[in-house]
């Protein structure tokens, strides 16, 4: 068999595997033989070649409103895909590990109380280790809020965490004026991350808006005050990936 004989088997033979790696677990595991999760333990497994068994999935029951973290070890030979998904196969968020150097790769998402799956699929007869965590708060997005109609509802004073995937996320958070007063938007940003938060209405007028700096050396907090007439606004954040806190005060 000559050259480039095999150099072809051997990039066919890449690009099936690849197909089978990342195919999405919801759209091939049963989720009732998922494993249920104790939280802030190691877990690990082999992905096998045995019944075309290239993801496993494991159930998050979440008592309580809150953010769940999950931890997946790196390596540099390897990456693994990780999904967060509803028990109707509903995407929450994903994820692909790094190949850089060794270490760990961990994401985080709020959610709303109720049973979750954490699916993982990789390269078949390899070894993974990760671990996932649960902190109940209803001071922390709970996904999916991505438009106005599925905003989260927060109260003055109190500082929101959330996290932002790309550029194509958007989070809402709803809060009410009840008389026409001073509202302040107050934002901690983050060094290297490019932000937008506005104040809008529910037809997307806007009101206020941070662009955070991109360039800034150290953690420091932005606030925008203005006048509001009493209504119904939202807080929209967007662009710029990673976590987020903020306030609206008045």
């Amino acid at each position: 068999m000559n050259k480039w004989l095999k150099g072809l088997i051997s990039f066919l033979l890449v690009s099936v595997l690849s197909l089978q790696v990342f195919q999405p677990a919801s759209a091939s595991v049963d989720f009732k033989k998922a494993k249920t999760i104790s939280f802030n333990k190691n877990i690990t497994g082999k992905l096998t070649t045995g019944n075309g068994n290239y993801e496993h999935v494991y159930k998050a029951k979440l008592k309580k409103n809150g953010n769940l973290s999950i931890t997946v070890q790196t390596n540099t030979k390897r990456s693994w895909y990780v999904e967060v998904l509803t028990s109707k196969g509903e995407k929450m968020t994903s994820f692909y590990t790094t190949t850089k150097s060794k270490g760990n790769e961990i994401r985080e998402i709020g959610l709303s109380k109720g049973t979750y799956y954490v699916a993982i699929s990789g390269i078949y007869d390899t070894a993974y280790k990760m671990k996932v965590n649960f902190k109940s708060s209803n001071y922390y997005e709970r996904e999916d809020n991505d438009t106005v109609k599925k905003a989260n509802g927060i109260k003055f004073g109190k500082n929101y965490s959330g996290s932002i995937e790309g550029f194509t996320d958007q989070d809402y958070f709803k809060f009410t004026v009840t008389k026409k007063r001073k509202v302040s938007l107050t934002y901690n940003n983050t060094p290297k991350k490019q932000r937008d938060l506005l104040i809008v209405n529910a037809k997307g007028k806007e009101y206020a808006k941070i662009r955070t700096d991109y360039y800034v050396k150290k953690p420091t907090k932005s606030t925008y005050t203005v006048t509001l007439p009493k209504g119904t606004y939202y807080v929209l954040i967007q662009y710029g990936g990673g976590s987020y806190t903020f306030k609206v005060a008045q």
